[in-house]
């Protein structure tokens, strides 16, 4: 058996487009619960929810920055992630596991942007 060998720019090629597919998963995510009619839509959540809604939506933004931007997408992203799990503990004393779930879902092609924009910089 031979060993394959994947180069380091098709590695950083794939990586960069499994976090952008991940992003689109999570964009079309975020507009079929925002778009939801129903009673667990978010248009019938307390005001204070809104707040880690609004952390999960700078989340997304930067990850959609970072289609362009890696090393700003990358940190709006986890800044964005960050805001959503304070603002979340500070509204119900606690972290659920769904909640945890869904800090992976935007913080794992976060730090995929960021490691490919530290292997693709020059060294000095």
């Amino acid at each position: 058996m031979t060993a394959t060998h994947v180069s380091p720019d098709r590695l950083m090629t794939i990586l960069r487009w499994l976090a952008r597919i991940w992003t689109l998963l999570l964009l079309i995510l975020i507009i079929f619960v925002a778009l939801d009619p129903g009673p667990e839509g978010i248009r019938h959540l307390p005001l204070p929810e809104y707040i880690p809604l609004g952390m999960t939506a700078l989340a997304q933004l930067g990850l959609l920055l970072a289609f362009r931007w890696e090393r700003l997408g990358g940190i709006v992203a986890l800044i964005g992630v960050a805001g959503m799990n304070l603002a979340y503990y500070l509204i119900h004393a606690e972290l659920s596991g769904a909640h945890l779930n869904a800090t992976l879902f935007w913080g794992v092609p976060a730090v995929v942007y960021l490691f490919c924009w530290s292997r693709g910089r020059p060294s000095l």
